[in-house]
């Protein structure tokens, strides 16, 4: 029986090395991630006097929320080893909200709120994979990364795109949200964001997307109607020497694109009369 145990330990400790190799010694080591702020596409333009509520719901799972959790590391054998998190001090519903914020300013709109309440700049203090809350990680790791899961991510690679909203009304809002002032508001869910090592031949590639609701409403109405509404997602791809650079670019890419996806919306003619309206329509009331 001694023997056995003794003969096992040097065959655990040679796999072991065997994957430590395999992954550069690199793939155990939660792997932090920076949201860069992408400057916009579009050019600014003039006052349309129309004042919007942004509010940013999460609709991912509590665990990978507040542990700020974006993505799996595996090794070359696919077996998980780690996670990349978020290094914010702010969580993605926030910084969510902070971006969406500035295109509308900049597209001419007057944002008078948010929900969760929008820094005018991010936090540029770095938060560690020890300042997450050990709980909500290992959950969102072992138990919650599922629900991330997108068919399509391998077909899309680099790329956005909007498709049509089918919802008819919005989320019930509590007393934390209070538009009263604003014309319309204008909420973002955010479904997913997440990213993983690629499979067979792309085994050394790293996918990240991203999918969220971006939905109008008049700020007034309690039944909270949709009256405009679109998809917009996000795919990112890469490679890197390092983890940093490896999931870093990808996972910016898949956050990037949603942002220019969301620029065109905001731009977009439907959306100028759909919240145009609302502000004539509030006007007529008062």
């Amino acid at each position: 029986m001694l023997r056995t145990r003794t003969t096992g330990r040097p065959a655990i400790l040679l796999a072991f090395l065997i994957s430590l190799t395999a992954t550069g010694g690199c793939a155990f080591v939660p792997t932090p991630v920076r949201l860069l702020d992408k400057p916009s596409g579009s050019e600014k333009s003039a006052d349309k006097n129309v004042k919007v509520f942004v509010v940013v719901w999460d609709e991912r799972p509590q665990s990978i929320q507040k542990s700020n959790m974006c993505g799996i590391m595996r090794n070359l054998y696919m077996v998980p080893t780690s996670f990349a998190f978020l290094a914010h001090r702010e969580h993605l519903d926030e910084i969510l909200a902070h971006h969406i914020g500035q295109r509308l300013r900049e597209a001419g709109y007057q944002v008078v709120g948010s929900y969760p309440q929008a820094a005018d700049a991010l936090s540029a203090e770095e938060i560690r994979a020890r300042d997450l809350d050990s709980q909500a990680r290992n959950e969102a790791w072992w138990k919650d990364a599922g629900s991330q899961a997108d068919s399509e991510f391998k077909k899309k690679g680099l790329t956005g795109g909007v498709e049509p909203l089918d919802e008819l009304s919005l989320s019930v809002w509590g007393e934390e949200v209070d538009p009263s002032g604003a014309d319309a508001v204008v909420e973002i869910k955010i479904r997913k964001f997440w990213s993983d090592m690629g499979w067979a031949i792309d085994v050394t590639g790293v996918f990240a997307w991203m999918s969220a609701n971006f939905a109008v409403c008049d700020a007034d109405d309690p039944a909270r109607k949709v009256v405009f509404g679109k998809k917009v997602r996000g795919f990112g791809h890469g490679r890197g020497v390092t983890p940093l650079e490896a999931y870093g670019v990808p996972i910016n890419a898949a956050y990037w694109f949603v942002l220019h996806e969301t620029e065109k919306v905001i731009a977009s003619e439907e959306f100028r009369q759909a919240i145009g309206g609302l502000a004539d329509a509030r006007a007529a009331r008062l």
